[in-house]
């Protein structure tokens, strides 16, 4: 029976993962929220397009529900609007605006989209170039929230599955990581020129044959 219930609790019976849920109404109460990502855009700043294109690639989870889910990602952005929206602040590997997720169009409007909330007041987008080399991020993407009254929470992302940790040692060594990869990322400003170039970039890829090209961007390091 044991066996059976532990199956049964990972299937997805709506748009969210029973995994997910606990961190969903965690995420929706915090004023704090850093994320981690090294390999894809946050789900929170995720256009409809660039959600689609990572779903669709989940073969074994999806069911035939994969634009139910892609709504209900889209749905949790709704925190980031209105008086109460928490500050927001995301770190990216450089190898994120640069790995293509869908078509160069889609891209195009995710980069474009992070460049516009890059600007937004409450939150922080910096990336981590590439030539910080290997550094113990690259392991895996996590999240950290601050609610009010309460310990701070993390949310540690696997292949498998991801998990709510309410540990405060594992939540404090969660918290003291995104510190020190900040510390290895561009300042605000330096990366929200990077994601602008990259935006050029995925734009020369769109362009009808014979069309003049973007001009080279700068490397990364002039950031």
């Amino acid at each position: 029976w044991f066996t059976r219930y532990y199956l049964d609790s990972r299937k997805w019976e709506g748009p969210y993962p029973p995994w997910f849920l606990d961190w969903l109404v965690i995420e929706s109460r915090a004023t704090l929220l850093r994320s981690w990502q090294p390999t894809l855009v946050p789900g929170l700043l995720q256009t409809p397009e660039y959600a689609r294109a990572v779903i669709s690639s989940w073969r074994r989870d999806n069911g035939d529900d994969i634009e139910g889910k892609v709504r209900a990602r889209i749905s949790r952005q709704a925190i980031l609007d209105g008086s109460n929206a928490p500050d927001l602040r995301v770190l990216l590997d450089e190898s994120v605006l640069t790995r293509r997720i869908g078509s160069p169009e889609t891209m195009v409007g995710q980069i474009d989209h992070l460049a516009m909330m890059g600007t937004r007041p409450n939150i922080t987008i910096q990336v981590v170039p590439e030539a910080a080399g290997a550094y113990a991020g690259l392991s895996g993407a996590f999240s950290v929230a601050t609610v009010p009254g309460e310990s701070e929470v993390a949310y540690l992302d696997t292949a498998v599955q991801g998990m709510t940790v309410r540990d405060p040692a594992l939540v404090a060594r969660t918290a003291l990581m995104f510190d020190d990869l900040r510390d290895e990322a561009f300042p605000r400003p330096g990366s929200l020129r990077l994601i602008s170039e990259a935006v050029e970039r995925w734009e020369s890829l769109t362009a009808p044959a014979g069309a003049s090209r973007a001009t080279a961007a700068p490397t990364a390091e002039t950031a």
